[in-house]
């Protein structure tokens, strides 16, 4: 039985390291600039995929969730997209930010330099679909999905001890999402291995 248990436990961690590649690839993830982070709302287990550049690949530094789905059954009492509103508070948090893109921040410079700025784009996608990979549902933004952009400028308090940050710009949509995803009613999970249609989130751009 022991030995049972330890097959599908590799079998498990051999699955979900191949969904985590496949998914990665999927959605135009650099391997090198995205990670897979439990999150934890409302008591419920998720795992995000946050995908993030720093200089020189963009102008600013920038992040993403390009997928996110609970990790085990869990009765959630909230949305889907006040989970999805969640998760984008937890994400950007100074202290969050720092560890997520710690080699982007190496560049955060004080408050008091009011010359020196460093700034960081949220990219939110609007179009969202469910994706039924292997019995496992995720949420992944829809093909070409509208999106939404926000810049903000951050810089590192030194009497707080704490990286504050602040909206430079936006936020501003991107695309159109009353054409390409008209509808706020969250899609059913699709059957085995299929994606549903597509649904519209809230974002930092909803009226």
């Amino acid at each position: 039985v022991m030995k049972n248990k330890i097959k599908i436990l590799f079998l498990s961690i051999f699955m979900l390291f191949a969904f985590g590649n496949y998914l990665i690839s999927q959605l135009n993830c650099d391997p090198d600039n995205s990670m897979f982070v439990p999150i934890t709302i409302n008591g419920c287990p998720y795992e995000v995929l946050l995908c993030f550049n720093c200089p020189p690949t963009g102008d600013y530094s920038s992040v993403r969730v390009q997928g996110w789905g609970k990790t085990a059954p869990c009765n959630q009492t909230l949305t889907d997209n006040e989970v999805y509103s969640l998760i984008w508070d937890i994400v950007m948090e100074p202290e969050f930010l720092r560890t997520l893109i710690h080699d982007c921040l190496n560049q955060i410079p004080p408050c008091e330099l009011i010359f020196e700025n460093y700034y960081l784009e949220k990219f939110e996608w609007i179009c969202w679909e469910k994706w039924n990979h292997g019995g496992r549902v995720f949420f992944i933004p829809c093909e070409n999905a509208p999106y939404c952009k926000t810049i903000y400028e951050i810089c590192y308090d030194s009497m707080l001890d704490k990286y504050i940050t602040t909206l430079n710009y936006g936020p501003q949509t991107f695309g159109d999402p009353d054409e390409d995803c008209p509808s706020f009613i969250v899609a059913p999970d699709p059957p085995f291995n299929q994606h549903s249609s597509c649904f519209q989130f809230e974002t930092s751009c909803t009226p």
